[in-house]
C-alpha cells in the first residue's frame, strides 16, 4: 500500500508539472462481485502531457486486498491511436510490474487492450465498445472475471456509470472523468 502510495504521489507531482489545462482521466469507486463477495475498489487513471504527441500515463487501483500502480510514457501516432509502456509495483511483493497498453478508437468505436507481467502473475484485458450519445455497449475480457458485456450511461459530461457482466462475476463502478 505505501508503494503504491508514493508512485501515486509521484503521478500527482508529474501532473502538476504538466500543463493542467490539458491532463485528463477518470477516478471510478468500483463494486466487483465474486461468488457473492462484494469487493469494493478504488480505481485511478490519468494522462498527462509531457509535449506534442507524448505523454505519462499513470494508473492505479486499490482495495482491500490489493492494490497496484503503474506509470510510463504514452505516444498518440495519431488522433485515433495511443501506445504505452509503464513500470509499477503491486502490494505483497518487492518485484516490479510491467504494462503495455494499445488504444484505437474511430467514431463511435474503440478498443482498449491491455498486458502486465511480474509480480504475482500476468494479467490481461480487453474492452471493446459502440458509443452512441449517452450510451455504450460492448465486449469485456480479463483474466480474473473472463469474458463478458458492458453497458454505460453518461450521467453527464462528468459522470458515467457502468457495470459489466462477466463469467465470473461483475463490476458497478461510477467514473468521475476530469
Amino acid at each position: 500500500m505505501f508503494r503504491t502510495m508514493t508512485l501515486s504521489l509521484v503521478a500527482l507531482v508529474l501532473s502538476v508539472v504538466s500543463s493542467m489545462a490539458a491532463t485528463s482521466g477518470n477516478v471510478q469507486y468500483q463494486t466487483v462481485i465474486v461468488d457473492g463477495l462484494n469487493t469494493p475498489r478504488f480505481v485511478v487513471t490519468a494522462d498527462l502531457p509531457i509535449s506534442g504527441k507524448l505523454s505519462w500515463s499513470l494508473y492505479a487501483q486499490t482495495d482491500h486486498n490489493w492494490s497496484e500502480a503503474y506509470v510510463g510514457p504514452a505516444y498518440c501516432p495519431t488522433s485515433w491511436s495511443q501506445i504505452g509502456i509503464q513500470v509499477g509495483t503491486e502490494a505483497y511483493t518487492t518485484v516490479a510490474r510491467k504494462a503495455a497498453f494499445i488504444w484505437m478508437g474511430r467514431k463511435q468505436l474503440s478498443v482498449l487492450a491491455l498486458v502486465e507481467g511480474g509480480g504475482s502473475d500476468r494479467f490481461t484485458a480487453i474492452d471493446a465498445k459502440y458509443s452512441a450519445k449517452q450510451f455504450a455497449a460492448g465486449y469485456v475480457y480479463d483474466t480474473i472475471l473472463g469474458h463478458g458485456a458492458k453497458v454505460s450511461v453518461n450521467a453527464s459530461s462528468t459522470y458515467k456509470v457502468w457495470v459489466a457482466a462477466q463469467e465470473h462475476g461483475q463490476k458497478l463502478s461510477l467514473q468521475y472523468n476530469f
